[in-house]
């Protein structure tokens, strides 16, 4: 599921940058192939409760994602909202250290390149900066260390 994922993402961030929209037509086939590489992982792994997981995580991070756009003006656009369903179906899939960790990275990691960019003058505050491929680095981080992350953070 996370090299399904890694490609597409690859595909989506280039198409954000450029644009600033993420496609439906690659977000919406992508649902039907994260979910049956989730099942047949769980399949494989013997544990269905990862299931249940990716679907409190999906609810979870696509909720959060829905209601920022809501009453969000102009923060969020619909395609992050899609986009957020997806990192979390993968990333709740592997547990609520992960999915917590890749949702913070992603905000971490835009307003802080945001906030550089206004600083250096290279975009003023009115300029519409792409979001998704802050949310899929995010979520990489999440992959990578939202396990650690999560357990260092527990233990103070």
């Amino acid at each position: 599921a996370w090299a399904y994922l890694v490609a597409v993402c690859l595909l989506l961030g280039w198409v954000d940058a450029r644009t600033r929209l993420l496609p439906t037509q690659l977000i919406a086939p992508s649902y039907g192939v994260i979910v049956a590489l989730i099942l047949g992982a769980a399949v494989l792994d013997r544990d269905a409760g990862r299931i249940w997981g990716a679907c409190l995580g999906w609810l979870a991070m696509g909720g959060f994602y829905f209601v920022m756009w809501q009453i969000g003006p102009r923060g969020l656009g619909y395609g992050d909202v899609r986009l957020s369903g997806l990192l979390a179906l993968c990333l709740g899939y592997l547990g609520w250290g992960q999915l917590i960790t890749g949702l913070y990275a992603g905000f971490l990691l835009g307003g802080f390149s945001s906030l550089v960019l206004v600083l250096t003058r290279r975009v003023n505050r009115k300029t519409q900066i792409s979001f998704g491929p802050f949310m899929m680095l995010g979520a990489l981080v999440g992959l990578v260390w939202g396990h650690s992350l999560s357990h260092w953070y527990l233990a103070r």
